[in-house]
């Protein structure tokens, strides 16, 4: 989850591209020695989307600068081959594959708690021994999704609070940032955070990734990467 986020602000931060590149590779490779599949498919679902909005949607990308990212991005396939296929890292991706019954199966098996019961029941939370009492029910030992656990816990109407909330916290820290910027960096870290628990058991998550979108602000990370700053300090 934490590497995820950064990978995402990389992608949109300044940086040159190969450096841009590079860092998003290393990040990559680290992914697939968690062995993690749910982030290893939506890292490179964000990937795709970040390549056609910069070599199709958006005009005002440089020709030079496309030419660069084509090489990259070739760079990257051939690195990612050579890791997965003659290294071994994300075996668990290759011997599994996408779908299996004690992961996959536990991320759709937690949406067939409407089929036992009707969503009225959710809309005020429930106390622990209430909660584990429901999950255990429906054979849903663990929760890899923290909407569900969010409303479990604390009902469906703080939940829908919880996501004004969340709303206007992201919209104040990445208010320097451009429209498509803003809604990669914010659904990468609701996409990846929706596939575990995450968010439902540590504020670290989220903590993380308000610094990052600190970090990354254009107005402050500018700054930061200017020599011609430091030498005039």
């Amino acid at each position: 989850m934490l590497v995820s986020t950064a990978m995402s602000f990389i992608l949109i931060s300044n940086l040159k591209m190969s450096s841009k590149f590079l860092l998003w590779i290393i990040g990559f490779l680290s992914i697939l020695c968690f062995n993690a599949r749910s982030s290893i498919d939506g890292n490179f679902l964000l990937l795709l989307v970040y390549l056609h909005y910069m070599l199709i949607m958006n005009k005002r990308v440089k020709s030079s600068v496309k030419v660069k990212l084509f090489w990259s991005i070739l760079v990257f396939f051939i690195i990612c081959y050579i890791f997965i296929f003659q290294f071994g890292l994300g075996g668990r991706l290759l011997d599994i594959g996408l779908f299996d019954e004690n992961s996959s199966q536990v991320r759709l098996n937690a949406w067939e708690l409407f089929r036992y019961y009707d969503i009225d029941k959710f809309l005020y939370g429930h106390t622990f021994e209430e909660n584990m009492a429901i999950r255990f029910s429906t054979g849903l030992y663990r929760l890899e999704n923290f909407w569900l656990g969010y409303m479990l816990s604390c009902g469906l109407i703080f939940l829908l609070i919880y996501t004004i909330l969340y709303y206007f916290v992201f919209k104040y820290f990445l208010r320097n940032y451009n429209l498509f910027n803003k809604l990669f960096v914010s659904m990468a870290f609701l996409l990846i955070a929706s596939t575990n628990n995450s968010l439902d058991g540590d504020f670290l998550y989220l903590f993380y990734f308000l610094l990052l979108s600190i970090v990354f602000d254009p107005l402050i990370f500018d700054k930061l990467v200017d020599k011609k700053y430091y030498s005039n300090r």
